[in-house]
């Protein structure tokens, strides 16, 4: 029998993309790593390798792999543009990049539907309102969009951005027609339930809006398919309890160099973000949003978690908080080396065992709703 070293480069990429299938991440980014030593030119193969990448969290090395799929040659160029505008924005923190990248997309195929709603979502967050709307207009003047209901998405953001002023504004009517259309497509659907619980509210009309509201939860609930199973919540809390049951600083300890992480944590909708915003109005913070690297090395590389945590060795434990500084650096290299990185996600409560093996010393904040 033959080992994949010692096969065809085909089947090596063969080989490759089947563990990829099989969910064997590492081991199929190491045959396409492997591959591509042998013949650089496989834009194929640089594009799967670049999912895998960014699988792998590994998001620098998946954005440099995209751009040699478009170097050699890869179809469909404007869609791995748009993947890397996604990694820039939401993985690598590289708002004027991923910019860029849409606007590299729409060059090579200007009614491409997706890269103009993501450009328009850009603009909104970065407080453009003009500019997104246009983006928006420009969607709903395609005269044959593809994917043909994300056009409504479109719709959607345009009435949360200016929403109806008067009861009988002509985009309720386009609103509820555009519902009509897309049935229970869960990619549209919610977006444009939310738009019309907006504009109700905002024209007074709001046990309406609190009804469209309510659908547009249901929909949502009914595309993730999850439900809330207290009896599962009950059993992963008793895990954690056993798993960190020493306290955390005869453990490990965290020597290393940069901005202290400040961890927030807490329920949804508790005002974490505009906690964070506050704290970062302060030179010595730096906000750093909703990072997923504690959640994605729990899942991944401590499997399973948190049982995993009874083995887990102390230099393991300090090589990982050398990684989630240096993780940190990488994404914000201005913060400010003697003062704090906020870490800021609702659910890392699940994770302040981990976190405190980590970093002892680490700040925990813990946010809650008022009464």
């Amino acid at each position: 029998m033959t080992s994949p070293e010692t096969n065809s480069a085909e089947a090596l990429a063969q080989q490759a993309s089947q563990w990829h299938r099989q969910g064997r991440l590492k081991d199929a980014a190491g045959l396409f790593e492997q591959l591509l030593q042998r013949e650089p030119m496989r834009a194929t193969a640089w594009h799967e390798l670049a999912y895998l990448y960014k699988a792998l969290g590994a998001y620098s090395e998946a954005l440099h792999a995209f751009a040699q799929a478009l170097e050699h040659g890869m179809a469909r160029p404007w869609e791995i543009h748009l993947d890397r505008a996604i990694l820039c924005a939401d993985a690598l923190r590289l708002d004027v990049q991923a910019r860029d990248e849409l606007h590299a997309a729409l060059q090579c195929k200007a009614d491409y539907l997706p890269a103009l709603l993501n450009l328009g979502n850009w603009h909104e967050q970065h407080g453009d309102r003009t500019a997104a709307l246009d983006c928006y207009q420009r969607v709903l003047q395609l005269p044959n969009p593809q994917p043909a209901n994300l056009r409504w998405v479109a719709l959607a953001r345009s009435a949360i951005i200016e929403p109806p002023s008067q009861a009988d504004d002509p985009r309720f009517s386009d609103l509820e027609r555009a519902l009509t259309q897309v049935g229970q497509d869960p990619q549209v659907r919610p977006h444009l339930l939310f738009a019309l619980g907006h504009g109700l509210d905002a024209v007074g009309r709001y046990d309406d809006a609190f009804e469209a509201y309510a659908k547009g939860n249901r929909s949502l609930l009914r595309a993730s398919g999850r439900r809330h199973d207290r009896r599962q919540v009950e059993a992963l809390t008793d895990a954690f309890i056993g798993a960190f049951s020493e306290p955390a600083s005869s453990r490990s300890a965290d020597a290393g160099e940069g901005p202290a992480p400040l961890f927030i944590c807490g329920m949804f909708r508790s005002g974490s973000t505009l906690l964070e915003q506050v704290l970062a109005a302060h030179p010595q913070v730096c906000a750093g949003g909703e990072l997923d690297w504690l959640l994605r090395t729990a899942a991944q590389r401590l499997a399973p978690f948190p049982q995993s945590m009874q083995r887990v060795s102390d230099s393991l434990l300090r090589q990982l908080a050398s990684e989630y500084r240096a993780h940190l650096r990488t994404l914000f290299p201005d913060a400010p080396a003697d003062g704090y990185l906020t870490d800021k996600r609702p659910d890392n409560f699940q994770l302040i065992g981990f976190i405190k093996c980590l970093f002892p010393s680490a700040r925990i904040i813990h946010t809650v709703r008022q009464p």
